[in-house]
């Protein structure tokens, strides 16, 4: 803006100028210093007049985005919570969660092991959302308050199986997902002092060198 003004104006004071040097020959210097100081400073003023616009829409642009990410965000959560509290998923859960799991893995039947992987697969997608930080702290906040105990019981649940498959694959970071949303559930729990799931005397702790020797 201010380099459009100097172009619109410059020609004009010249010309000006012109015209009264022809009257005022001797005072025509002042008048055109005191002509381009006026132009200097109206520029200087449009300049501050454009950064203030400027500032004003890059505030508005900032706001905006930050009430289009929120918006996107409630609604990513919905659909995660009209995924985990599906009647499939939640007979699954339910069957994982009633599940007492054998000494030895590998006895577990098709209908056992498609129980125990659909619930670790649901939690493991929230878990990659958790990570990827697509979540804002209210809605993380509504996540916990429906399903901490939940993920924090599926895993305690089934940690072993998952450790199991870590080893048998060679893959450490198998099931890593629903771990890490186990660990940040339990937190949250843990700070706002509500009750976690306790792991039963009966669990079985897996022994890693069997497998490894197997």
């Amino acid at each position: 803006m201010r380099i459009v003004y100097k172009r619109l104006c410059n020609p004009l004071i010249r010309e000006f100028g012109g015209c009264l040097a022809k009257q005022y020959p001797r005072n025509i210097g002042g008048f055109m210093d005191y002509a381009q100081l006026a132009i200097n400073l109206t520029s200087v003023c449009l300049t501050g007049v454009s950064l203030i616009f400027i500032a004003i829409a890059t505030i508005f642009a900032v706001r905006q985005l930050k009430e289009n990410t929120k918006v996107r965000q409630a609604e990513l959560l919905d659909k995660i919570f009209e995924y985990v509290s599906s009647p499939e998923i939640r007979n699954f859960r339910k069957k994982a969660r009633v599940l007492e799991l054998p000494d030895n893995l590998d006895q577990l039947t098709t209908d056992q092991k498609d129980a125990i992987e659909t619930t670790l697969v649901g939690w493991a997608r929230v878990g990659v959302l958790l990570r990827f930080g697509l979540f804002g702290s209210s809605e993380v906040d509504r996540l916990f308050e429906t399903y901490s105990l939940s993920v924090d019981n599926s895993w305690e649940k089934l940690k072993r199986y998952a450790i199991y498959q870590r080893i048998q694959s060679g893959m450490p970071d198998y099931w890593f997902d629903v771990e890490y949303l186990a660990k940040k559930a339990r937190a949250w729990r843990i700070t706002r002092r509500l009750p976690v799931w306790q792991e039963q005397p009966t669990e079985k702790v897996i022994d890693e060198s069997k497998v490894n020797n197997k």
